[in-house]
């Protein structure tokens, strides 16, 4: 478990560089359609607006695939009845909100096949990019909230030291 673990942290350390490149692409393509806004500027940025759109998509689920770990990255939750309860109640609690996190990712990643397939058939209109790459999106980190979910679990049931 505790190599499993390791894993899933090398894996999170790649996403938070990919977030990285993402956000540094995300301002750029903004900062410049608002640059093209200037009377002397004149460009299209039909393309500049879809990759702002595709990379805050990406930072969006990329960002929620290392929330749902817990550990250095906090996820904003309300934890109000867990607070207001102790020993095993808080235990039974908790377990049953991770059951069902766990059961909403696998129903999410059984959806995804539709939304791949259905990106076969077509092209964003400003990039010409496929469009089942912007949709692989989601089970892409659909799958690393799931590999999170495991490690913060293993972690939780103290089998990791």
């Amino acid at each position: 478990m505790k190599n499993y673990v390791l894993f899933i942290d090398k894996i999170n350390r790649v996403i938070e560089y990919l977030l990285l490149i993402f956000m540094i692409i995300l301002v750029a393509a903004v900062t410049l359609q608002i640059l093209s806004r200037l009377p002397f500027l004149n460009f299209k940025t039909s393309m500049l607006e879809e990759i702002s759109r595709f990379m805050m998509i990406s930072v969006a689920y990329f960002s929620g695939s290392l929330l749902v770990r817990g550990k250095k990255w906090k996820l904003t939750c309300v934890d109000a009845v867990p607070e207001l309860l102790h020993g095993i109640s808080k235990k039974i609690i908790v377990e049953v909100a991770q059951i069902l996190s766990l059961m909403f990712l696998l129903i999410v990643l059984s959806a995804c096949n539709r939304f791949v397939s259905l990106g076969m058939m077509q092209t964003a209109p400003g990039t010409g990019l496929p469009m089942w790459i912007v949709y692989m999106i989601i089970p892409v980190s659909v799958v690393l909230m799931l590999l999170n979910w495991f490690a913060a679990s293993f972690e939780r049931w103290g089998l990791v030291k």
